[in-house]
């Protein structure tokens, strides 16, 4: 070794021994905050791509629905499925506005109106004011209400809409039209009435006044038999008016 680079050495080794405690003690500390820097970093970006990955979620496109085998029980085994009335309702998945895979199967035991709709659809913009009061209404007699946003892809669009309207009732999605095909839905609203058993007991195409998705809700709960004649005009404006009354 060179005189000149023992020297140096010895300088650092002087050095080193003349390093107070606090000097060093200050030096781990700046490392141990070094490393805990580095770790809150980590810790900040995983939130952050975690946010960013469920706002993409619910307002990017929604997962496909799709029809799944039904869950019969020993009233309904005898009985064909099909979207009829007097036919088991068809079974089937799909994601609501939250981003949760819910099936039909899961209100099982419960009535139900299952009703079909779209955003750019001024009838179903009409109606669900409507249905919303019924839902209310109804609820604490068991009452399930399931909207299903047909043939579109956007979660965050279908959310800020029924949010527009003050809808608190489940919604789904089914953006590439596989449940409404299996229902055969050929055009908006449709509304169907589902007793507990999952047997579908009324089907009407076209928009409804508050008195029929009171109707509908009495068929599927099983308090009445059949729709009376006095539900209002089919098809035609609901007004706020028939929504609030």
């Amino acid at each position: 070794m060179s005189s000149k680079a023992a020297r140096k050495r010895k300088r650092q080794e002087r050095r080193r021994d003349e390093m107070s405690f606090a000097e060093r003690v200050g030096g781990i500390t700046r490392r141990l905050l070094s490393v805990r820097r580095l770790a809150l970093l980590g810790v900040a970006a995983a939130t952050v791509a975690g946010a960013v990955f469920l706002v993409q979620l619910l307002s990017g496109s929604a997962t496909p629905g799709r029809v799944i085998d039904p869950v019969l029980n020993e009233r309904t085994q005898s009985l064909g499925v099909s979207a009829g009335a007097f036919q088991v309702a068809p079974n089937f998945e799909a994601q609501d506005l939250d981003g949760n895979i819910v099936r039909l199967s899961d209100f099982q035991g419960k009535p139900v109106i299952l009703n079909f709709w779209a955003t750019w659809c001024l009838a179903c913009r009409a109606e669900i004011p409507a249905l919303q009061r019924v839902f209310e209404e109804r609820k604490s007699e068991g009452l399930e209400v399931i909207g299903v946003d047909w043939g579109e892809t956007k979660v965050g669009a279908a959310r800020d809409y029924m949010d527009g309207l003050g809808a608190t009732y489940l919604n789904l999605m089914d953006p590439t039209g596989n449940i409404g095909d299996e229902y055969r839905v050929r055009g908006l609203p449709v509304t169907l009435a589902i007793d507990k058993d999952g047997v579908i007991v009324d089907v009407i195409n076209g928009e409804l006044t508050k008195k029929a998705f009171d109707q509908m809700a009495l068929l599927a709960i099983g308090t009445i038999d059949d729709i009376g004649d006095d539900i209002g005009p089919i098809g035609e404006v609901t007004t706020q008016e028939d929504a609030q009354g």
